[in-house]
């Protein structure tokens, strides 16, 4: 069984490896979960409230998904 992490335990992940092409996405489609657009800008948030910028969530978002599945 995966073991679950924090927020604070994602960023400092992000953090020890800047390069890496990080991919945020949200698996929160089950029922008693918030809707993954909910859940994913949550995720977001308290991401930037642990220190990752903006632009770097953008990157994470939007660059690397792009990346990953168009520019094959």
């Amino acid at each position: 069984m995966a073991k679950a992490t924090t927020v604070t335990t994602d960023a400092k992940a992000i953090r020890s490896m800047p390069n890496v092409q990080w991919v945020l996405s949200s698996d929160s489609g089950q029922i008693n979960n918030l809707p993954p657009p909910e859940a994913l800008l949550s995720f977001v948030k308290h991401l930037i409230d642990n220190g990752i910028s903006k632009k770097e969530i953008n990157t994470f978002i939007q660059k690397n998904p792009k990346r990953l599945f168009y520019e094959v």
